[in-house]
């Protein structure tokens, strides 16, 4: 089976280590980055441009962002990832790279897919009068439990994400929901 995303946490990791998925290059990754089971690594210089790449994404690719600010509107962010689907999200570093959501919603729905965020923050998340101030894990009518998918933070902070109803980071109604040395902070819901 292929490795979905293989991240580097402490310089020296064996992870740090990497040939990329077509076997024609490889190389050292900085702690905290991710070597995806893809030869598509795409940079992104706007919040608009990640979310219509991710749309539109036909194969697992790794989007990079460079340090900076990228706040997004409304039709940028709340994408479904549905079954079959990987997306990374790869930032230039925990306090260098922020994806502002700027209270317009949720960043992902997981509906069978998998994202996994590395190296960046993300705040100001909103799930309004729903749930899941950052994102929502569905369930599968197939597989219940496990079905929603896959969410993996690494060397991430999550902070100030809101909801009215439940979950300020995370409504997981199946799937999993994983973090690695992260920090999550200021993260609000209005019923549990």
């Amino acid at each position: 089976a292929a490795q979905i995303s293989n991240t580097c946490i402490a310089a020296g990791d064996s992870a740090c280590q990497y040939t990329d998925a077509t076997g024609l290059g490889g190389g050292t990754l900085a702690p905290g980055g991710i070597c995806a089971a893809s030869a598509n690594r795409v940079t992104k210089t706007t919040c608009a441009a990640l979310g219509s790449a991710i749309a539109a994404q036909t194969a697992p690719t790794t989007y990079v962002l460079g340090a900076g600010t990228f706040t997004c509107a409304a039709g940028d962010i709340g994408l479904t990832i549905g079954a079959g689907k990987v997306v990374v999200i790869e930032g230039a570093g925990q306090g260098t790279t922020v994806i502002d959501l700027d209270h317009k919603g949720r960043l992902f729905t997981l509906a069978g897919g998998s994202a996994t965020l590395s190296s960046l923050t993300v705040e100001n998340g909103q799930g309004g009068s729903g749930n899941g101030g950052l994102l929502i894990i569905e369930a599968n009518g197939a597989n219940p439990t496990t079905g929603g998918g896959a969410f993996e933070a690494n060397l991430v902070t999550i902070r100030n994400c809101a909801t009215s109803g439940k979950g300020g980071v995370v409504l997981g109604v199946g799937g999993t929901f994983t973090l690695n040395q992260c920090l999550v902070s200021g993260n609000e819901a209005g019923t549990g």
